[in-house]
């Protein structure tokens, strides 16, 4: 839900919950790490809920978010934000435009 002033709601199960779910399963998560970890995936989650155009939804994201961080980018944050999203922004908006990107499994 988006309030006049843009900033987002969530009721229910909340994308905070969601992310903690997900990533508690997490291989490269520590005990000590993982509460900052989780503030920097929240920020990243409603990043891409917005570059996104708000066409996916929330457990797809998380799903997404956690198969990309686990799987191709090692544990690194940096590389979920400069590599794996900035891919997926692009697919996102060229398939919003009509245009025909290049397919990347998750």
């Amino acid at each position: 839900v988006l309030c006049r002033d843009g900033e987002r709601i969530r009721l229910g199960g909340s994308a905070a919950v969601l992310l903690a779910e997900a990533f508690c399963r997490s291989s490269y998560l520590s005990q000590q790490e993982y509460a900052s970890t989780l503030l920097q995936l929240l920020d990243i989650f409603y990043t891409a809920k917005e570059e996104s155009l708000e066409l996916i939804g929330d457990e797809e994201l998380v799903q997404l978010l956690f198969a990309w961080f686990e799987h191709r980018c090692g544990g690194s944050l940096e590389l979920l934000q400069s590599r794996e999203l900035e891919y997926f922004y692009r697919q996102v908006h060229d398939r919003a435009v009509g245009g025909m990107g290049a397919d990347r499994d998750a």
